[in-house]
């Protein structure tokens, strides 16, 4: 469920830059106050990444640990 909503994250935040960086106000360099935002967005993006990709490993280490007890791994039902 967390994968999800980071990967949402991602999404909503790419998109957001891209409508920022493809504005056709925006000429040559972006003000600093936009330029500071999207460096933010960019780094918040980035941290999604890796959360995202440690939750999958943190998934994938407990599946195989299951597996090794001779468990059933089940997904939760979200709510």
């Amino acid at each position: 469920r967390q994968i999800k909503i980071l990967e949402r994250q991602v999404v909503d935040l790419r998109s957001q830059l891209t409508a920022l960086t493809g504005h056709p106000d925006l000429v040559s360099a972006p003000p600093p106050a936009l330029a500071r935002r999207l460096q933010a967005q960019d780094r918040e993006v980035r941290s999604s990444r890796e959360r995202i990709a440690t939750l999958e490993r943190s998934e994938k280490a407990l599946e195989d640990a299951t597996a090794q007890l001779g468990l059933t791994w089940t997904t939760p039902i979200s709510p």
